[in-house]
């Protein structure tokens, strides 16, 4: 075995010692705990906990501490991959320290989270490269296929096929067959993960109010590349809630607990968050809450993982040899955390007889044992196996991939109530804390549909999201024991909840599957509805050129579609006109995004110097979305409806479309208006916004004025564009005002946590222009 290389000092070697020592520490605790009669730990795992189950040849750096200690040698990247794998399927066994019920639990934001992880990694492993490897034929194949027809051990057919096949092929098809397997048994069977909300003790103590995020907002940093403000909202969530469980929970608190709630998580940031207000936490008898993957290392566990996989069962010798190990361990960490501050002593580390000497030689020793105990676990696997019968049979490698992904869509189809849930409370706290945003999207007026009967005949769907804040997603929407997928009304249903909410991922998602589940010979508003909706959630969650022109196709499809005068389709003419200022819209924010992309600011959110690839020519697309914005805001000005006498529901519905038109027109042309201005890159010879575009600056402060005297609330985007284009327009006194309300808006901008990504980007801009702009920084 290599030694660790010169570049890593002493201080390394602390580091990696005091990490383990708290494992080692932490191990003891918990099953001193459990062995107190009565006394249970309920688990709750994160999304990077899942992920490194479902996607454990990415182990990232669960063996780092131990690795520096022990150095590199032969067989690392194996040893490494079976220990990944002994300890994901041991923390998913369902028997760790003191878990009674065999569930682990999941926050309700995390398991969002889970679910777009996976689509994301489902989508990666399926395009698995295979290095250009060529596979056996003619008789190699045959002999293949003889084998997989064999009596032989499973064990032994994969040892048999793998000296043929290309190692790279064989790696990837077993990723894609474990990727699978877990997630479908975690999420679609009656599963190994549970969300929280399902938990006996959630209805007093889950669902946690703005006041309780704050400290955690306070804590955990603030978005970037790395971490979204989507994710650092559902991590304070997670966080919040279970400080909430303790407190509503008497037996978990104080010296003589019966119970704890223990988050296992990967990620440095919330453990170290958690430890930062251990103090705080203690004083009110909440233990430190937070575990590491790591502390779950087969090494570490060996008693209690051996009882929770029955397939691992090492014999007398192996067993002695781990117990060596695990005493040379501990010895070694202890000297070395005690030593931390003697140089000279640390100096000796490496000796011969010297602690790491002692530690490396019992670490070789043990190497060949662990990679027995994973294939013993492994023999049962056979999900490899079924996937070369079936690549034997004729089927291609696709099949595993176009697994994962009806995996994927089962369990999003099966928990959609869990989204719809954590949507609605996010609403509901929004709304107690006074946030101008949520149920009160203008967006949503240009839905004018009752989804299937969904929506009673004479509530709009604002009013509407009003009585589902109060009372919960209906079953009527999505039934946690339906076998069947939610029918596509409903799920467009959903998806205007997921806006209101901006859960944009999962909106783009409810709307795509009522676009799929489309009838061929669909009438009426909801296949204009069903993909308007799609359209406008892939432009707020735009990533890819792929996006773009999935978007731009379903828009016009849809302005095709007008042209044949569709039968029983009520204010056709308005849902022209909002398809064609969407698709404005769309090229608009797709221009701003690519400039944008490539800014500071930009690199700091999506951490990439080289951004996103949606045009070549952004001016030339912005260009493009400003002509399909004003030639569509000007035919509406043309055509105001006419009142119908007999009908004041219909009025009251058109005055809704036609308003909310209106408003999408001048909020997008505005916001076109200031990055022509402002953002490198959309500049062009002849400007692209139009002449009149004070005009329709004015009009915008209308429709913000008039929103104030009818006690509506708007989003923050109108005021901040509004406030930035009158600073470009205005006089000097104009200005000056015009920059004091922004910089309102945009302090009020930091404090809103689940904001779109567009806007988080396009607001941060905004900022760091005004930060240098000349005379901006007295106002």
């Amino acid at each position: 075995m290599t030694p660790p290389s010169t570049e890593t000092n002493a201080q390394r070697y602390v580091e990696a010692a005091i990490s383990l020592r708290r494992s080692i520490y932490w191990n003891r605790e918990d099953s001193d705990f459990e062995a107190k009669t009565g006394h249970e730990i309920v688990y709750l795992f994160d999304t990077n906990v899942f992920i490194f189950h479902a996607h454990v040849h990415d182990s990232g750096t669960l063996n780092e501490d131990l690795d520096k200690l022990v150095g590199e040698g032969e067989g690392r990247a194996e040893l490494s991959k079976a220990m990944a794998r002994l300890t994901a399927d041991y923390l998913f066994s369902g028997r760790l320290p003191g878990q009674k019920d065999l569930k682990g639990y999941i926050s309700l934001p995390h398991f969002e989270e889970s679910l777009d992880k996976a689509s994301e990694i489902g989508r990666k492993i399926a395009l698995e490269s295979y290095d250009g490897a060529s596979l056996p034929v003619g008789k190699a194949l045959d002999d293949m296929r003889q084998t997989l027809k064999s009596r032989i051990s499973v064990k032994e057919k994969v040892r048999k096929i793998g000296e043929d096949l290309p190692k790279a092929w064989l790696d990837a098809l077993d990723a894609k067959a474990h990727f699978n397997r877990v997630l479908r048994e975690c999420f679609i069977k009656p599963g190994t993960i549970v969300p929280l909300d399902k938990h006996p003790d959630w209805a007093a103590a889950g669902r946690v109010e703005h006041a309780d995020l704050q400290p955690w907002f306070t804590a955990l940093p603030s978005p970037s590349s790395d971490r979204t403000a989507d994710a650092i909202r559902g991590d304070a969530v997670t966080l919040a809630t279970i400080v909430n469980l303790y407190r509503n929970d008497e037996e978990s608190t104080g010296r003589y607990r019966k119970r704890m709630y223990v988050l296992v998580t990967n990620d440095s940031v919330l453990i170290n968050a958690v430890r930062d207000r251990r103090g705080l936490l203690e004083r009110e008898g909440i233990p430190l809450f937070t575990r590491s993957a790591r502390d779950y290392l087969p090494l570490l566990n060996l008693e209690s993982m051996t009882r929770a996989l029955a397939r691992v069962a090492p014999n007398e010798k192996m067993r002695e040899r781990f117990h060596q190990v695990f005493r040379t361990l501990t010895s070694a960490v202890d000297w070395i955390a005690l030593a931390k501050d003697d140089a000279s002593a640390l100096a000796s580390l490496s000796r011969p007889g010297g602690p790491l000497q002692d530690l490396q030689n019992a670490w070789s020793a043990i190497s060949e044992y662990v990679a027995v105990l994973n294939a013993r676990h492994l023999v049962e696997e056979d999900e490899i196996v079924a996937d070369l019968e079936r690549f034997m049979t004729g089927e291609t490698q696709d099949v595993t991939a176009r697994l994962v992904e009806t995996s994927v869509r089962a369990v999003r189809d099966k928990h959609l109530w869990i989204a719809l849930d954590s949507a609605l409370a996010d609403l509901r706290m929004r709304a107690a804390a006074g946030h101008p945003a949520g149920p009160r999207r203008f967006h949503l007026h240009m839905i004018d549909e009752t989804f299937g009967g969904l929506l009673p005949v004479n509530m709009d769907m604002n009013a509407y999201l009003d009585s589902l804040v109060k009372s919960g997603a209906p079953k009527v929407i999505s039934d946690e024991n339906s076998t069947n997928p939610p029918r596509p009304g409903a799920q467009q249903l959903a998806a205007c909840i997921f806006i209101a909410a901006d859960r944009w991922v999962a909106a783009a998602h409810a709307a795509g599957r009522a676009v799929e589940q489309l009838p061929e010979n669909a009438r009426g508003p909801e296949p204009f509805d069903a993909r308007y909706l799609l359209a406008h959630t892939l432009r707020f969650s735009l990533r890819t050129h792929y996006d773009l022109s999935r978007a731009q196709k379903l828009l016009n499809q849809n302005l095709s579609a007008y042209a044949t005068r569709p039968i029983g389709l009520k204010r056709a003419w308005l849902r022209r006109l909002r398809d064609e200022m969407e698709l404005g819209s769309l090229l608009v924010t797709a221009a701003i995004l690519q400039v944008l992309s490539l800014t500071p600011v930009g690199e700091r959110m999506l951490g990439s110097k080289t951004g996103v690839h949606l045009t070549d020519n952004p001016s030339a697309l912005l260009a493009t979305g400003v002509s399909h914005l004003r030639d569509a805001y000007e035919l509406l000005l043309e055509s105001e409806p006419l009142p119908n006498p007999n009908d004041d529901r219909e009025n009251r519905r058109t005055a809704q479309f036609f308003r909310a038109l209106k408003m999408l027109a001048v909020t997008n042309l505005a916001e076109a208006y200031v990055f022509e201005q402002l953002a490198p890159g959309l500049q062009a010879e002849i400007p692209v916004s139009p002449p009149n575009i004070a005009d329709i600056i004015e009009t915008l402060g209308e429709e913000i004025r008039n929103s104030a005297r009818d006690d509506e609330s708007l989003i923050l985007t109108l005021h901040i564009y509004y406030h930035r284009a009158r600073a470009l327009l205005g006089n000097v006194d104009d200005r000056a005002a015009a920059l004091t309300r922004l910089k309102g808006h945009l302090d009020a901008a930091r404090e809103i946590h689940d904001l779109p990504q567009i806007d988080v980007l396009e607001f941060g801009f905004i900022a760091d222009q005004l930060a240098t702009e000349p005379g901006a920084a007295s106002t």
